[in-house]
């Protein structure tokens, strides 16, 4: 998908996105954060109109931060930046007064990529009571792997640990606070692009064995397995994928 409208959108390498995945009515504007080019920059795409507006700058440099909504307010969780470790720093806008980003309370453990960098720890915030809290540890530690929410539960995707690329998934329960195997991938992959459409999940891409990966998989939960479907026309590593309003999945390369 292409920026033509914005150099901020354009040129950032390394960015996440967001969207309101579990809503009925899919949003048909995405919010891009930080990345390599830019990593206080914050800026919301419209798909309709193709225009790039800028949003309230972040507190903290960041690029492989974590990006989640809730309601209407988005929380921005670790990340790293130039060289430097992960951080622990976490920091919320809320789109209906889009004015500052707020800094929250720090993470019990420093993670970028939507992950814990080889642990297999993970934790939740209580947006309530503003603490963070440990929840049981995922069944493999696992870095740079792909997380959807779906039906309620969390979904962590392929990955890589500190030997190989992963292609075993696992499944969070909030309620019992358990994880479950699931079927692994039919290609073991990390830094997939994963959305959810139509209640199946997505694996977009990725990066294994010094190869960039074009393929795409397609895990059906009703059945509980994964399948191969049409491959992308790109080969894409740490790309970023979203659904919009007309219920297409777009992908951007890095």
């Amino acid at each position: 998908m292409e920026y033509p409208s914005h150099n901020l959108v354009k040129n950032n390498l390394v960015c996440s996105n967001f969207l309101e995945q579990n809503s009925s009515d899919p949003t048909d504007k995405l919010l891009i954060v930080g990345g390599e080019s830019s990593p206080k920059d914050c800026v919301v795409y419209d798909v309709n109109t193709k225009q790039a507006t800028l949003y309230p700058k972040l507190n903290e440099k960041r690029v492989s931060t974590t990006l989640v909504q809730v309601g209407s307010k988005v929380y921005v969780l670790g990340g790293g930046y130039a060289g430097h470790k992960p951080n622990k720093i976490c920091e919320m806008l809320n789109l209906n007064k889009p004015i500052k980003w707020k800094l929250l309370a720090s993470m019990l453990t420093a993670r970028q990529d939507c992950s814990s960098s080889y642990f297999e720890d993970c934790e939740k915030f209580d947006i309530h009571n503003k603490k963070w809290s440990k929840i049981k540890n995922m069944i493999h530690a696992r870095d740079e792997h792909g997380t959807v929410v779906c039906n309620g539960f969390i979904y962590c995707i392929g990955g890589a640990d500190d030997s190989k690329t992963l292609s075993s998934c696992e499944c969070y329960d909030v309620k019992s606070d358990v994880w479950n195997e699931i079927a692994p991938l039919n290609q073991a992959r990390f830094g997939s692009a994963c959305v959810v459409l139509n209640r199946n999940i997505y694996a977009i891409g990725g990066y294994v064995n010094d190869q960039y990966l074009s393929t795409v998989e397609r895990f059906n939960r009703v059945i509980g397995k994964w399948e191969n479907i049409a491959s992308l026309q790109h080969a894409r590593y740490y790309s970023s994928a979203c659904v919009v309003v007309n219920k297409k999945c777009y992908c951007r390369v890095q």
